[in-house]
């Protein structure tokens, strides 16, 4: 870690890039940990803490982030291909840009005038969602849509197909208990 604290702080220049490829990093205190640009490809991070860590552009991909705490992290352009994310929490996680390519247990979709993107994430026997800085189950979530746009608006119908266990089974994420 300190390598890769040093790599980052001097723009690349010293150190080296942090590669965790495949590692068992199981129930992990990494809480506010820098692995920006690192290679995290295939590794375990099962119920590991993560909060607050700065995940910037690294390379998540097969990664399993079963029942991880991800509260706080920033996963700006990082790839998350094929990521395992049952339960996990992604309360505040920054998650713009993206890619969720194959992801388990999370959708990204559009909605809105701006299209801003918008996350359902899917626990074993309910869906929260993520709509701008609003976190919610879907029942929050509509209460608080329908406040602003209304009943039945194109924002609630959205959530509704989300909130769905059809829409989970049908795209291979197997059935909300």
């Amino acid at each position: 870690m300190d390598k890769h604290s040093l790599w980052i702080s001097s723009e690349k220049k010293e150190g080296s890039c942090a590669n965790l490829y495949g590692a068992d990093l199981r129930g992990a205190y990494l809480r506010e940990a820098n692995l920006s640009d690192a290679d995290i490809t295939g590794a375990d991070l099962s119920s590991a803490d993560l909060r607050d860590a700065d995940l910037r552009w690294a390379d998540l991909s097969e990664t399993n982030l079963s029942g991880a705490d991800l509260i706080g992290t920033v996963l700006i352009g990082a790839t998350l291909r094929d990521v395992n994310l049952s339960d996990a929490n992604l309360l505040g996680a920054n998650l713009s840009r993206t890619n969720l390519i194959r992801a388990k247990n999370i959708q990204s979709f559009q909605c809105g005038k701006s299209s801003r993107v918008c996350y359902a994430v899917r626990h074993e026997d309910y869906v929260m969602f993520q709509i701008g800085c609003l976190w919610g189950t879907s029942e929050e979530v509509i209460k608080k849509i329908r406040e602003d746009y209304g009943d039945n608006s194109h924002y609630e119908r959205l959530v509704a197909l989300y909130s769905e266990p059809t829409f989970w089974i049908e795209n291979g994420h197997g059935e909300i208990r």
